[in-house]
């Protein structure tokens, strides 16, 4: 079952966000995407500092975790910027949901991870959401409190095309 269901667009910027969670991507070539530097900003430059220790590569799926306060952030390695497409995007939506529940996290604010706002970008990213936050467990025995189900209530896409999540949301639940 997908744990995921209520994906918007929103144009609110992400410091007046409520969520738990925000996420922003760095490509190969070691370059942020559009709110990546104000967040790096806001981090103390903690994320240029990873970069030049060799920490932080920009490989497609590479997750990195910095905490600020009342919130977490995950910074999002999506591979080779010439090559991003619409499957890296769902990739890269797949990635951010399985982190989301992994991190217990019940809201998400995702940028778009490129500057083009298009319908199929926001549906591949709105399928990446949903389809990762899958989780069976229909014979799963309840043991303790890390055991019960997370539920992401809710994801909000930076400047996403609204009729390209309802597609996305139509086909990835169907």
């Amino acid at each position: 079952m997908a744990y995921l269901t209520y994906v918007k667009s929103t144009t609110a910027s992400w410091t007046k966000s409520s969520a738990n969670l925000v996420v922003f991507g760095i490509f190969k070539d070691q370059t942020m995407t559009s709110i990546g530097n104000e967040i790096n900003i806001h981090l103390n430059n903690a994320v240029t500092k990873g970069i030049d220790c060799g920490g932080i590569k920009g490989k497609e799926g590479e997750c990195h975790k910095f905490f600020g306060e009342n919130k977490r952030y995950l910074l999002l390695g999506l591979g080779d910027k010439e090559k991003f497409n619409t499957e890296s995007m769902r990739k890269a939506g797949g990635s951010t949901a399985k982190f989301a529940l992994k991190e217990k996290c019940q809201s998400i604010y995702v940028e778009s991870f490129h500057d083009k706002t298009d319908e199929t970008f926001s549906r591949a990213l709105t399928e990446g959401l949903i389809l990762g936050s899958y989780q069976f467990r229909d014979y799963f025995t309840q043991e303790d409190d890390d055991d019960k189900t997370v539920l992401i209530e809710r994801a909000d896409i930076l400047n996403g095309y609204a009729p390209g999540i309802t597609q996305g949301t139509s086909a990835a639940q169907s």
